[in-house]
Formats: C-alpha cells, sequence, structure tokens
C-alpha cells in the first residue's frame, strides 16, 4: 500500500472537478482541508478493517470496491467506481473501520479529506459542512436505489 495521504496540494482544476456544485467560495474554504493520493493500478486505498477515518473523492481513474463473499477469503467487486465520486463517506458518520476494499483499476488520483477536518469545517463553516454532508447522503441514496435495484433482480 502507499504511504500515508501525501501532503500533496491539490490544484483549483482538481478541487472544481471534484466539489463543482460547490461555489467558488465554498471550494476555496474546503480547498486548505485538502491532500491528494495517487494510487497505481492494483494498489488498494484501503482495506476491510482499515480505519474509517478519510473521506475520498476520485478525481481521475477509476476503482473497484469489493466486498468479501463469505467463502473464505474470497472477494467480489460490487461497484466500478469513476470521478467525482466519493469514497469511504462512511468515514464521516461514525464508522469505526471499513466494510469494503477498493482497489485502483488503472492510474487513479484523488482527493483526501480528514474526518476531523470536517469536524473543524462543520465547527467554523457549519453551512459548508451541512451542504457536504447532504451531496454525501443524496449519493448514499442513491447508491442504496441501485443496490437494491440489483437485488431484487435477482431475486
Amino acid at each position: 500500500m502507499s504511504p500515508p495521504d501525501s501532503p500533496w496540494r491539490p490544484g483549483r482544476e482538481q478541487i472544481d472537478r471534484a466539489f463543482s456544485w460547490l461555489s467558488p467560495a465554498q471550494r476555496q474554504e474546503l480547498s486548505g482541508l485538502l491532500s491528494l493520493r495517487r494510487l497505481t493500478p492494483g494498489e488498494q486505498l484501503f482495506a476491510i478493517g482499515d480505519p474509517a477515518d478519510t473521506l475520498y473523492v476520485l478525481v481521475e481513474g477509476r476503482v473497484a470496491v469489493k466486498k468479501q463473499t463469505g467463502w473464505g477469503r474470497n472477494s467480489q467487486v460490487i461497484a466500478l467506481l469513476s470521478p467525482p465520486a466519493p469514497i469511504g463517506e462512511a468515514s464521516l458518520v461514525g464508522a469505526a473501520q471499513r466494510k469494503t476494499t477498493v482497489e485502483a483499476v488503472e492510474e487513479t488520483l484523488l482527493l483526501c479529506l480528514p474526518g476531523d477536518s470536517l469536524r473543524l469545517l462543520a465547527a467554523d463553516q457549519p453551512a459548508l459542512a451541512l451542504t457536504l454532508v447532504n451531496y454525501l447522503l443524496r449519493i448514499t441514496c442513491l447508491r442504496l436505489e441501485q443496490c437494491s435495484s440489483r437485488l431484487a433482480r435477482i431475486l
């Protein structure tokens, strides 16, 4: 796995692409809390059981989300994500450990927002934090609807 999130600072273009739904002023406010992380194909972003302490937003590339099947150590790809997908949003609502493994399918660039930074943002800029959390909730609801639809087709 890669070393912990790098101290690299994202550029304006990367932040604009990942957070296009925020106003320019909100993107500027958020930019100081973000760092970048690069993954090569096959490299894990995180694995099942890892601490859930960071939200990622996919800027470039694609990742596979894998879940264990219950048959030994086998896993199944349950989603392929493309930009500007948020990844690991459960970390922002108190999940202690990752429930999936996420692995790069191709060269990948991600923005990283540590959970502690979101809590600081909530104290300093509550409207921005609420906007961010509402967006993540909408994405999570859409993913749940898609999962339910796939399950209904299987059953």
